[in-house]
């Protein structure tokens, strides 16, 4: 019998150049504030928009009207600590999505036999909204 060592790898990431500003990825090593904060400067981003003088143009990017937060397997309760950040104590509109992804594993040998397993992995998907939700009246 062969003994094989375990490679785990990502899954491949399929994003545009504008995805880079949208799509924040979560692992279980990032810090929580760490987050918290790349995806406040995102929203920050696209809520204002500057010249070459540094003067605000407001609303200029209407077509982008969520931050999407994702994390894979450990970094999910990471990210739904998020969520509940950006819902309760900072007040965005957070919407959550599950998903599975499959990803790829190589089994490496002694030799030079590679054998690749697919296993599939839980996935949290975060959509936060660019505007704060509005303050609900007590009656």
């Amino acid at each position: 019998m062969q003994h094989y060592k375990l490679v785990k790898h990502a899954p491949p990431l399929r994003y545009s150049y504008n995805d880079s500003r949208t799509v924040v990825h979560i692992k279980s090593s990032t810090p929580f504030m760490s987050a918290a904060k790349r995806i406040l400067k995102n929203i920050d981003y696209f809520d204002h928009k500057y010249t070459k003088k540094g003067k605000p143009i407001p609303n200029q990017n209407k077509l982008v009207s969520y931050i999407v937060v994702r994390g894979m397997g450990k970094a999910i309760s990471k990210v739904t600590n998020l969520a509940l950040y950006f819902d309760h104590e900072l007040g965005y509109k957070v919407e959550v999505f599950t998903k599975t992804v499959e990803v790829l594993d190589e089994l490496q040998s002694a030799n030079d036999d590679d054998v690749y397993q697919r296993r599939k992995v839980s996935c949290l998907e975060l959509h936060i909204d660019l505007q704060k939700k509005e303050p609900q009246s007590e009656s």
